[in-house]
């Protein structure tokens, strides 16, 4: 991506990233940056179809519960390439 600065807008800082590749499923993506990380992205395509994301309420760094990243595989499942994890 080509990236360009496009200045202030409703208190956020704008970057535009234009696609390098003709085959890119978007030909450009807009950020909006704020002090504590992003608040908005839109992204256009080819045929001219914006998708916009808003963020709100982000946290940094939250505390997570390791739990959540616990995976059991259901019971007659086979699992392929398991690799040890510690504990």
């Amino acid at each position: 991506f080509l990236v360009k600065e496009l200045g202030d807008f409703e208190d956020m800082q704008l970057l535009e990233l234009r696609s390098l590749d003709d085959e890119s499923e978007f030909e450009r993506i807009l950020l909006g940056l704020v002090p504590g990380g992003i608040r908005m992205m839109a992204m256009e395509d080819a045929f001219g179809q914006r998708t916009e994301i808003h963020f709100e309420n982000l946290l940094i760094n939250a505390p997570t519960d390791p739990g959540l990243f616990r995976f059991t595989p259901p019971a007659h499942v086979d699992v392929v390439g398991v690799a040890a994890l510690p504990e």
